[in-house]
């Protein structure tokens, strides 16, 4: 099992809903004790999507520079914890 924990309230330490979702994903590793937890904090910030990062996803893999690659690096990284 696989647990994408996600925390978007700007209410870092007095949030409601982290604390919540925190308590629920202890329960499900009490009951799963194999369940992997990957956590995403978007409070935290995301990549502004802009042109250059526009033009980056629209570049085929094999031609892009490692400024590109490096561009789409957090964007790989979001899709992979999704995955």
């Amino acid at each position: 099992m696989k647990i994408l924990k996600i925390d978007a309230s700007a209410r870092c330490e007095n949030s409601v809903s982290r604390q919540l979702t925190g308590e629920l994903v202890e329960r499900i590793q009490e009951k799963y004790s194999d369940a992997e937890v990957a956590a995403r904090d978007v409070a935290k910030g995301l990549p502004f999507v802009d042109e250059s990062m526009v033009a980056a996803y629209n570049t085929p893999s094999e031609d892009r520079t490692e400024g590109q690659n490096a561009l789409l690096k957090p964007s790989d990284e979001l899709v992979a914890e999704l995955k």
